[in-house]
């Protein structure tokens, strides 16, 4: 049980005989349910993504009060006070906290908690650019609301889910099982 790579310079790379190898499985292009993703987990459900909001926003703050108190220690000089400069910490903070979790992890902090994680509609990695717009798409004004309507416009727009897979099994899907 193993499997070879042939890399673009012509070498060969065999994993034959790995123990440590995860299992793999090719993805099928399965026709979703509006509550199933092609996984065959269930959405996250409303109550779960405000849990997420509230543990992700809680961590965003803690992050944002690090780079306060780092800029009162090394540039006492800069008023922090200001309108500005919440605003050049805060939108930065924000982008790279989803983006960078999300991206590398395929889960915010709140997600790790509740036991969901982001996927794509047609794969389980939302592409980079997707995980871009979905984290510039949360700086819309009242976004946030848009999530007690099912899936966020984040979500919407970026062509992403997000579900729940801690405790489920996914469901059998056109008899694979």
């Amino acid at each position: 049980m193993g499997f070879e790579i042939r890399r673009k310079s012509g070498i060969l790379i065999s994993m034959t005989d790995n123990p440590y190898q995860a299992p793999s499985a090719p993805l099928l292009d399965v026709p979703r349910s509006p509550n199933k993703n092609f996984t065959g987990y269930p959405d996250a459900s409303i109550g779960t993504r405000f849990l997420n909001f509230v543990v992700d926003i809680i961590c965003i703050q803690f992050l944002g009060l690090v780079v306060g108190i780092e800029l009162i220690v090394f540039a006492p000089e800069i008023d922090i006070e200001s309108a500005w400069i919440n605003y050049a910490i805060g939108i930065p903070n924000f982008l790279i906290y989803y983006f960078l979790m999300e991206w590398m992890f395929g889960r915010t902090i709140g997600k790790l908690v509740t036991g969901t994680r982001v996927v794509a509609l047609n794969s389980p990695q939302p592409s980079l650019r997707a995980l871009l717009g979905r984290s510039f798409a949360r700086l819309v004004p009242f976004e946030p609301f848009s999530c007690f309507d099912g899936n966020g416009w984040h979500d919407q727009w970026s062509g992403t889910r997000v579900v729940k897979v801690r405790g489920k099994t996914p469901t059998p899907i056109d008899g694979l099982t």
